[in-house]
């Protein structure tokens, strides 16, 4: 049997992402004598197949990050082995509502690396849309919609109030010589 083709009854199936020449041997059957094995040439054409899914590595980003901090790496599926892919951001369509959701002006793509285009604050927004199109050598695409999170920071200068400003709501309280309220 060929590694590159299978047969299923009288139809011969290539390989996925074969292409090249296949040589097949064929039996002509009359119902009395069967004629001696030849060798039928079939010329297999490369067809591109569109790109399957989209995967971001990572789809969060602690807050306060720099501009262009990778969020993730992009990867394709492709059946098209080998095949390199080019990522953009699919721009907002204004004749249509269903895209609204969409904050790709946050974002930005550099080869296959989603990055940071602002400075994101937990307190804020904490989350976020983008969406991805992902082009093969062909033109054939796929676009997918990620959800982007922003990850609070502990330390966050926004969440903490410095003890004086406490203590200076509290003019009218006394304290004892150990400086404990009372």
């Amino acid at each position: 049997a060929d590694a590159n083709f299978t047969r299923d009854g009288n139809r011969i199936i290539p390989k996925p992402n074969f292409d090249g020449v296949l040589f097949v041997p064929v039996t002509v059957r009359d119902g009395n004598i069967d004629s001696n094995v030849w060798q039928l040439r079939i010329d297999v054409a490369k067809v591109n197949d569109p790109p399957t899914n989209i995967s971001l590595s990572n789809n969060t980003i602690a807050e306060n990050q720099v501009l262009n901090t990778v969020i993730g790496l992009l990867r394709t599926t492709d059946p098209d082995l080998g095949d390199l892919h080019i990522y953009s951001l699919v721009a907002d369509d204004p004749n249509t509502d269903d895209d609204d959701f969409i904050d790709n002006e946050f974002f930005a793509i550099i080869a296959n690396q989603l990055v940071s285009r602002i400075v994101f604050d937990f307190e804020t927004r904490s989350k976020y849309t983008v969406m991805i199109r992902s082009r093969d050598p062909e033109g054939k695409t796929i676009e997918r919609a990620f959800s982007i999170e922003v990850i609070d920071q502990a330390n966050d200068e926004d969440n903490s109030v410095s003890s004086e400003v406490l203590l200076n709501n509290f003019d009218d309280i006394d304290s004892n010589s150990d400086g404990i309220l009372t």
